[in-house]
């Protein structure tokens, strides 16, 4: 079951003589819940079996970042300050979304009793496995459907416009071949499309043209 928390996110340091931690207080579900997929890995930079996870959660990303998945890393269980968690992160290529400073909270309400612990969070928050490791993480992750793939609407609005300028043909046609020489009601809209055809409108009023 999905549940939100907030911690004091530190997202970077200032240039001080003594460098303080730059803060910004973020919630879970300003991330999860949100209409997407999401892969929510729990961490800490001084875990072994973490640091040899991250190339699976890397290769996992980088197949489907463009079909709307989304990876973000709790660091836990910190034992150093957070320049070295941010400093770690870069080191080993972990280019997705952080939050760090989580201490035990996460842990303690998703009841993650060792790291790494990795959870896959439907579009609405719902847990859909955890637990995830390697292979096994991998085909999960395969049976997600696309929820960033704009192919399909693409396609659709492809369509939609060769329909709409096979109509104004149509029209159009229908006006040459016809004995009158009255001119069909043109909106703004279909003669811009016209326009973008190569079709001639009529450029005399119509009272000229009878």
């Amino acid at each position: 079951m999905f549940t939100d928390f907030t911690v004091e996110h530190v997202y970077g340091y200032d240039r001080s003589i003594d460098p303080q931690p730059l803060k910004q207080e973020v919630k879970f579900s300003d991330y999860v819940g949100k209409g997407t997929y999401v892969l929510v890995d729990f961490w800490s930079p001084w875990c072994g079996p973490c640091r040899r996870e991250i190339p699976n959660i890397q290769q996992v990303y980088e197949q489907y970042k463009d079909k709307g998945l989304q990876v973000l890393s709790l660091a836990v269980w910190e034992r150093k300050p957070q320049s070295h968690t941010i400093e770690t992160a870069a080191e080993l290529g972990m280019d997705w979304l952080h939050i760090n400073n989580c201490g035990q909270i996460p842990t303690d309400i998703y009841g993650v009793e060792g790291i790494p612990h990795i959870i896959l969070f439907a579009p609405d928050g719902t847990i859909l496995k955890r637990n995830l490791r390697g292979e096994a993480m991998m085909n999960e992750v395969d049976k997600v459907p696309a929820t960033g793939d704009n192919t399909n609407i693409w396609g659709l609005l492809c369509m939609l416009f060769v329909s709409g300028a096979v109509l104004l043909f149509l029209e159009k046609k229908k006006y040459m071949r016809s004995p009158k020489k009255s001119y069909p009601h043109y909106s703004q809209g279909s003669g811009a499309m016209l326009l973008s055809l190569g079709l001639d409108l009529p450029t005399k009023p119509l009272e000229d043209l009878s």
